[in-house]
């Protein structure tokens, strides 16, 4: 039986963030996956977005309900992210889930979004990205993969810079000519493969300065990731989020084999591999990620009801988890959408 006093923190990128208060999003882990594609009816701001074409560029992704105070209230950070990265290759798309048309239109009427802002008010591209935290966030790198994802406040300059460092690795300039394989490799984040090609570009007598100038850029680059990634996972370790930690520390463990931070990410495997927390919260980490997305997903009384009835479930197996907490406070969220679709 697990200690009382066990807490889970939220699945969430805690690195950088200047008021965790912002970050305790209920967002169903998604880091380091590629973004599932943005399906919106109707395009009240901007044009159509599709994000299969942005690789190359940083996103942010944002989702919002313009009924709801706290969306409104991420609407002035918004803009001034917009503004703050208006002449670099970033992208701001907000996607509107409140089922009302008029209330997407009124709210691109009032606000005039300098970005693209979809309605969707059938909940398909909500499914593809779970929580039931309302405004949530994404960060997504050139690579067209999940980097982040919190509240809109949390994301600080030092995450979209990283990602924007990254930029150059999709589109080398004319001057590299050597370092074009590190440059893909590292766009891969196949980093034991870019840093061995970066030895034999080193070597060459004919590489550019600019090949170089690459080459030095993916150093840093991998330098970066590691340690974004190591406190991370150490983070959530530190805060007893075992599951995901435990998760974390098996994407480390892949993405640095090969290189001179393997030792440690094997290490760090192994440890959590020792704690039998770690087996404990594992699975009730999966099954509580799975009733997020099915609430996410649930639109009908029949569906909602079917969800509160196996989170209640899930409180009766799992005791004395924060992630129990997280699932009495979900079901108290779905009740009201009970109450709401009842009254209507």
């Amino acid at each position: 039986m697990p200690p009382a006093r066990l807490a889970l923190l939220a699945p969430i990128a805690l690195v950088a963030i200047a008021d965790p208060s912002f970050a305790r999003a209920d967002i169903a882990d998604r880091l380091d996956e590629v973004a599932p594609e943005i399906e919106c009816a109707k395009w009240v701001a901007g044009q159509p977005v599709q994000l299969s074409k942005l690789r190359g560029r940083v996103v942010v992704l944002h989702f919002s309900d313009p009924e709801r105070i706290t969306s409104q209230a991420a609407v002035p950070p918004l803009k001034k992210l917009a503004q703050t990265w208006k002449d670099a290759p970033v992208t701001i798309v907000e996607v509107v889930t409140s089922p009302a048309e008029a209330s997407a239109l009124s709210y691109a009427a009032k606000e005039s979004p300098a970005w693209a802002a979809g309605l969707d008010a059938s909940g398909v591209t909500q499914s593809r990205y779970p929580g039931t935290s309302m405004p949530r966030t994404y960060l997504i790198g050139p690579d067209g993969r999940i980097v982040w994802h919190a509240h809109v406040l949390a994301l600080t300059k030092e995450l979209v810079q990283a990602q924007l460092d990254r930029v150059q690795f999709f589109a080398p300039g004319q001057d590299v000519k050597k370092a074009k394989g590190v440059a893909k490799a590292a766009s891969e984040m196949k980093y034991a493969a870019a840093l061995a090609e970066a030895g034999k570009v080193e070597a060459d007598k004919l590489a550019t300065d600019a090949d170089r100038a690459l080459i030095a850029a993916v150093r840093a680059d991998i330098e970066r990731t590691w340690e974004l990634k190591k406190k991370l996972a150490d983070a959530l370790i530190k805060d007893l989020d075992w599951g995901i930690g435990w998760r974390r520390a098996l994407q480390l463990q892949a993405l640095f084999k090969g290189t001179a931070h393997q030792a440690d990410a094997d290490a760090f495997v192994a440890k959590l591999d020792a704690e039998p927390m770690v087996k404990y919260v594992r699975p009730a980490q999966n099954r509580y990620d799975d009733l997020l997305v099915l609430a996410s997903k649930a639109r009908t009384k029949s569906q909602i009801e079917e969800v509160i009835k196996e989170l209640k479930d899930f409180q009766d197996l799992y005791k004395n988890l924060k992630l129990t907490e997280r699932a009495a406070d979900l079901v108290e969220t779905l009740e009201k959408r009970l109450a709401d679709l009842k009254g209507k």
